[in-house]
């Protein structure tokens, strides 16, 4: 991977995380603690984002 494909994926990530971020209510709370319940929903959805994007990358290869 090159330093391009680097940034690139560093970019999705970080969209990826702040979709993630409202979608499971973490920018939602008063206090913004990260519950272990907010974390696991981040991580699972992240996780499903970036799988996503890579299936519809390869699929275009």
């Amino acid at each position: 991977m090159d330093n391009i494909q680097q940034r690139e994926t560093l970019g999705l990530f970080i969209r990826f995380t702040s979709v993630c971020q409202i979608r499971c209510g973490v920018l939602s709370s008063k206090d913004d603690v990260l519950t272990k319940d907010n974390h696991q929903c981040l991580e699972k959805c992240t996780n499903h984002m970036i799988d996503s994007f890579r299936r519809i990358q390869d699929a275009y290869k």
